[in-house]
C-alpha cells in the first residue's frame, strides 16, 4: 500500500478497496505479460529481459494466491515466497526454482548478459517453471472469473479522483 498525505481532501470520500478487484489486476497483469513477452521463451536471444519477465508474472501469481487467502499483497520477494510457502500454496520444488531464477537474475543484471555457459540452466528453469506458471495462470483464471460480475459500485469514483490528481 502506498499512503499519501492529503491535505487536501481529495481521497476522503472514496470507497474501501475490493481485494476482488486486485484478484483480477494481478491475474490480468500477469497473463498479459506471459503472453506478451515469456509464452515463446525458447525463441528468445535475451535471457536477462526473459528472466525479468518470468520473475514479473510470477510476483503476479504469488500476490494473487495470498490476497486469495486474504492476505494483503507484498512488495519483497522473498517475504511474497514465504508466505506462499507459510500457507501450502507454494511447494518447496517450485519455491526452489523461483528462488533460483531470482537469483541468477540479480547476479547477471549487473553484467551485459549471461554467460553462454549458463543458458542452458536458465532454459531449464523456464522450462520447469513453465508448468508451473501455466497451472497457476489456468487456477487464477478460473477463480478470478467468479469474481469478475463483482460490483463496481463507487469504483468510477476513483476515476474522477485520478483525474484531478492529473489535471486532465
Amino acid at each position: 500500500y502506498v499512503y499519501v498525505k492529503d491535505d487536501t481532501g481529495i481521497f476522503k470520500n472514496l470507497p474501501s478497496f475490493n481485494n476482488k478487484s486486485l484478484l483480477h489486476h494481478y491475474y490480468n497483469m500477469g497473463n498479459n505479460t506471459w503472453k506478451k513477452y515469456c509464452k515463446n521463451y525458447i525463441e528468445s536471444d535475451d535471457l536477462l529481459k526473459l528472466s525479468k519477465k518470468f520473475l514479473y508474472v510470477i510476483r503476479c501469481i504469488l500476490n494473487w494466491s495470498i490476497i486469495y487467502e486474504g492476505i494483503t499483497p507484498l512488495s519483497n520477494f522473498h517475504e511474497l515466497i514465504g508466505q506462499n510457502i507459510k500457507y501450502h500454496i507454494l511447494s518447496y520444488s517450485s519455491s526452489k526454482n523461483i528462488s533460483l531464477l531470482e537469483n541468477l537474475y540479480t547476479s547477471y543484471s549487473q553484467e551485459k548478459g549471461i554467460p553462454k555457459t549458463l543458458q542452458d540452466e536458465f532454459f531449464f528453469l523456464f522450462e520447469n517453471l513453465e508448468k508451473w506458471i501455466l497451472k497457476s495462470l489456468e487456477y487464477m483464471k478460473n477463480n478470478t472469473e467468479k469474481y469478475m460480475q463483482a460490483s463496481n459500485k463507487g469504483y468510477e469514483k476513483y476515476d474522477e479522483v485520478l483525474h484531478q490528481v492529473l489535471g486532465v
